[in-house]
């Protein structure tokens, strides 16, 4: 018998055995096993024995050495004692080694497939858990040097371990070497760089060096002319300081002068009153003398004749007649020194009996003088002279005896003589009369406090008063303008200004809410006026109230310019005709600054020639305020804008109110007031710095004022990069806005001589080239090459059609999927083709093009939004579902039926999507609607169905509203899959599939050519 080398042994050989094949093959979960087998002898005799099936080699390592030996599974016949090797395979397990090996003799190599079978049969009834992996896999070996050879080997687990850290090290290897060669060809451009920018730095350095010694120049100049600066402003302050002296003495002047003249008002009024009453006294007295009736006046003796007067005879009654009456004794009057004196006690004896006046009686006219020492005595001083010049009264003398022979009887007059008893005498004596007395004017308020007083031998003055008359309350400052015809006054008071106006004047200010003020510089007849205005703001316009004008030089009202451009804020006050204050109210504006610019603006004026102040009122009121008119003109107190495109708005908004003539425009006739002027320019600039976006000189100019940068070259840095950080990422500027900025950066960058990076520079170039604005100094042949493996530079690249391809190979060659949202930004600039050639190009990496289109649904550009949801819709990503419903929520209304569409692709999983938007669909339920009526499948659209037994009213009622849009849906998705030839967003929609299925590329960038061709896709 041959053994399981092929030797030949001592025993007999055995050809055949018999083996239960079921107990052969049995697992037994790896443990030695020992069958029953038959075998049959030379001798003819048929016997029995047990032979090792399975060999553990950990339990019975002795076993594996008689296996190795050929020791094991021998036996012998019991007939005749031959000695025989059973061939019997042995299924050796090695736990250790986590190996299995089939051994078996040299001569069952044509067997090994059926050794195989019959081990992988017996595994196939066995629990699981009771075979391991590696006894799925078993090695079978033919021969002892064979077996020996396997069982010594090291464990498969290790090996292959081995072999895959030998295979990532040898990729490790060759990234290296790759990463290697990138950087030594990135150091040596980098060292030509350095060359480069070292022969730069030189050539700076010795231009600032130049710069330095100007500099230097400059700061001695500066520091000289600071000295005398600092001299000429000491002097300043010195002749400020007599200024204010100045204007504070002729302030005061001022004052007294208006004292003054209120006081000569009041005494011309006095003085007019006081001719009044002389004029209608004079009247009276007049009427009262030709009243008096001729009778023959007697002078009574002097007052220093101590005879007493003589009485007067009377003649006897006759008999028939009765006695008359005792005359009423005579009124006594006041003793007159002018004719003002005279008019009471004429005008108390006016219907007195007539009396007799005598020659003594008669008051003589005197010239009044206006302005004499006596008529500025007041009424007690006057009736003091009085006083002292009449004498005190003699004692009464005793009665003289009648005189012996009656006086002489004076001529009888030509009228009847009236009885003697009945004659009133006027005694005046010339004691009575002052010397040099002249006319006393008196006050009609003097007139009580004289009436009280009474004179000796006279008694108490019974005339009748004068009324005094009543005069109404004006203001002193107020009385020159209500005496004019002017309907508004401006005046500077202690309390700040005061704008005046008529009551009815025009649209009445009481009770008027949202008052504001606003100024400006207005010309008439070429005189400059400042013009201060009421007016009530509104949203969409501003109505004009009132306005006050103002003059530059004039003292009253420069005042008012003054303190206006201190502090922007006055009182409004409304007056009656009588001066009284109906209404009144307190305005502040932030225009503090405007009338400081408007009177420098009318100082470069001929401010000094004076005009005609009611007729430039007349011409500003007719205007009506149409200069406060804000149309094309940017919205001053707007905020900061949020994206480029509002911030590029806004500077071509901005840019025309920037020069010098147009501010002045703004802040002097147009009353815009300059902290929003300037508080609108910061925020616009600030926003455009941030953004990258390039300034006018006369913006860039204001900007390093703002101290948004510290020099126009470092603000041009600043500019150039941050526009390339802006292009990088989503952004409302089209590809013309973007090209064209680069353009006016990279001359500004040049003209300042800063120096951009090659690879930086030749791709501006290159966009610039495709815009149709230049070649620029860089050759034609760079392309994406020279970016030199820089993904960032690379993906902005693809805006360039001419070496889009190109870009796009050089980023596979990286990790291009760390990069999938940059990408989505890089391509969301892209026309509808050159985004599908974009997509062809990639769809090989079917994880890049995943997340490629994920990012793109929150795309700017319709184009990637719509072949985002498209694609994530055929195929069919889960984690796509809710991105999709939320665009579905959002898009605008030209797109949300192809995202309905696309999440009707997902069966009822879109359905569950769905189902939570339905209960609150914020007015969205036709979309809502339609794309239920949209899902098919037998699951969706029973799905759908039972929603409309939902307890939720509106989810009920959207899906019952769904089996209503069924037509209308199909017929949507029998548009798309009609080419009527319109290029719209359909035609997107057919394509889109095509470039990201499994057609050839071939036939689909000739579909894209022939579309090209036609003009390209209306999106």
């Amino acid at each position: 018998m041959k053994d399981g080398s092929g030797r030949a042994d001592n025993g007999g050989e055995l050809d055949l055995v018999l083996v239960e094949r079921r107990a052969a093959a049995s697992w037994a979960r790896g443990r030695t096993r020992r069958v029953r087998v038959t075998y049959g002898c030379h001798c003819g005799t048929l016997a029995g024995t047990e032979a090792v099936a399975v060999l553990n080699v950990q339990e019975h390592p002795d076993q594996a050495e008689e296996l190795l030996s050929g020791a094991l599974n021998r036996c012998a016949c019991p007939a005749c004692g031959a000695d025989h090797l059973l061939r019997v395979p042995v299924i050796v397990h090695d736990p250790a080694g986590r190996r299995v090996v089939l051994c078996a003799g040299e001569g069952d190599r044509h067997r090994a497939l059926d050794l195989l079978i019959h081990y992988l049969e017996g595994l196939r009834d066995q629990p699981g858990d009771s075979v391991p992996a590696y006894a799925l896999q078993p090695e079978i070996a033919f021969g002892r040097a064979a077996w020996r050879e396997h069982l010594g080997a090291p464990a498969r687990s290790a090996v292959h371990a081995e072999q895959a850290a030998l295979q990532t090290k040898t990729r490790e290897l060759e990234d290296r070497g790759r990463a290697l060669e990138q950087r030594q060809a990135t150091l040596a451009a980098n060292q030509r760089d350095i060359e480069t920018a070292r022969a730069a730095i030189e050539s700076q350095l010795r231009i600032v060096g130049d710069r330095t010694a100007g500099l230097e120049a400059r700061e001695a100049e500066l520091a000289r002319r600071e000295v005398i600066l600092a001299e000429q402003r000491h002097h300043l302050d010195e002749a400020d300081r007599r200024l204010h002296q100045e204007q504070h003495k002729l302030q005061l002047a001022r004052e007294e002068v208006e004292i003054l003249r209120s006081a000569i008002e009041d005494r011309e009024a006095v003085l007019r009153r006081r001719e009044e009453d002389l004029t209608q006294a004079e009247e009276q007295l007049d009427r009262r003398e030709t009243s008096v009736p001729a009778a023959p006046l007697r002078t009574a003796p002097p007052a220093s004749s101590k005879a007493p007067a003589p009485a007067t005879p009377v003649a006897p009654a006759p008999a028939t007649q009765p006695a008359p009456a005792a005359p009423a004794p005579a009124r006594p009057m006041r003793v007159a020194s002018s004719l003002e004196d005279l008019l009471p006690a004429l005008l108390a004896t006016q219907d007195d009996a007539p009396m007799e006046v005598g020659e003594a009686d008669v008051v003589a006219e005197r010239m009044l003088e206006p302005d004499t020492e006596v008529s500025r005595r007041s009424a007690r001083q006057v009736a003091e002279a009085r006083a002292a010049a009449v004498p005190a009264p003699a004692a009464p003398a005793p009665a003289a005896p009648a005189p012996a022979a009656p006086a002489p009887a004076a001529p009888a007059p030509a009228a009847p003589a009236q009885p003697a008893a009945e004659e009133a005498v006027v005694e005046v004596r010339d004691s009575d009369l002052l010397p040099d007395a002249g006319v006393v004017e008196v006050d009609p308020s003097d007139l009580g406090e004289v009436e009280e007083e009474s004179e000796p031998g006279v008694g108490y003055d019974t005339s009748p008063r004068i009324p005094k008359t009543p005069r109404i309350q004006v203001p002193d400052h107020l009385r020159d303008w209500l005496a004019g015809e002017l309907t508004t006054c401006a005046l500077r008071m202690d309390d700040g200004v005061r704008l005046y106006r008529r009551r009815g004047a025009g649209r009445p200010l009481a009770g008027r809410a949202g008052l504001e003020l606003a100024c400006r510089l207005f010309v008439h007849d070429e005189v400059p006026w400042f013009e201060v205005s009421a007016v009530a703001g509104a949203e969409a316009a501003v109505e004009w109230v009132e306005s006050w004008l103002v003059h530059f030089e004039l003292v009253d009202d420069a005042a008012v310019v003054r303190a206006l451009g201190e502090r922007f804020e006055a009182r409004l006050i409304e007056v009656d005709e009588q001066g009284r204050v109906v209404w009144d109210q307190l305005l502040q504006a932030p225009l503090a600054r405007n009338a400081v610019r408007i009177r420098q603006a009318a100082g470069r004026r001929d401010a000094r020639r004076k005009g005609d102040r009611g007729a430039a009122l007349a011409a500003a009121r007719a205007e009506a305020g149409a200069w406060l008119e804000r149309e094309a003109m940017p919205a001053f107190d707007a905020p900061e804008p949020t994206t480029p495109g509002e911030t590029q708005q806004a500077l071509v908004q901005l840019t025309p109110w920037m020069t010098e003539e147009a501010e002045e425009r703004l802040l002097v006739e147009r009353s815009v007031p300059a902290d929003e002027v300037d508080g609108y320019r910061r925020r616009t600039l600030a926003a455009a710095v941030k953004a990258g976006l390039w300034l006018p000189p006369d913006l860039a100019q204001r900007a390093v004022q703002d101290g948004l940068a510290p020099t126009p070259a470092r603000l041009t840095a600043q500019l150039v990069e941050g526009f390339y950080r802006l292009c990088g990422r989503r952004h409302d500027l089209g590809r013309d806005a973007v090209a064209r900025n680069w353009l006016y950066l990279s001359r500004d960058a040049e003209q300042l001589g800063l120096l951009l990076e090659p690879p930086r520079l030749a791709w501006v170039h290159a966009l610039l080239r495709a815009a149709g604005l230049g070649e620029g100094p860089a050759p034609a042949a760079a392309g994406p090459e020279s970016a030199q493996g820089e993904m960032e530079l690379l993906l902005r690249w693809l805006a360039v059609p001419d070496g889009r391809t190109a870009a796009l190979r050089e980023l596979q060659r990286g990790r291009l999927a760390d990069y999938a949202p940059d990408l989505a930004v890089a391509l969301d600039t892209l026309d509808p083709l050159d985004l599908l050639d974009a997509l062809l190009e990639l769809r090989s990496n079917e994880d890049l093009v995943a997340d490629l289109l994920m990012a793109g649904l929150d795309a700017h550009g319709r184009p990637l939004r719509l072949a985002s949801a498209v694609g994530l819709g055929g195929l069919g990503l889960r984690r796509a579902i809710v991105p999709l419903v939320h665009l579905l929520l959002r898009a605008d209304s030209a797109d949300w039926r192809f995202v309905g569409s696309a999440i009707a692709s997902y069966g009822a999983t879109g359905v569950k999507a769905l189902e939570p938007m339905l209960s609150d669909p914020r007015g969205k339920e036709d979309r809502l609607a339609w794309t239920l009526a949209g899902f098919q499948g037998a699951a969706a659209k029973r799905h759908v169905h039972a929603l409309t037994e939902s307890g939720e009213i509106l989810t009920a009622a959207i899906a019952r509203r769904a089996a209503e849009l069924r037509a209308d849906v199909e017929a949507f998705r029998a548009s798309l899959q009609t080419d009527d030839g319109v290029r719209d967003a359909r035609a997107l929609v057919r394509l889109v599939p095509r470039v990201l299925g499994e057609e050839e590329p071939a036939a689909v960038r000739e579909a894209l050519a022939g579309m090209r061709s036609q003009g390209g896709m209306d999106i």
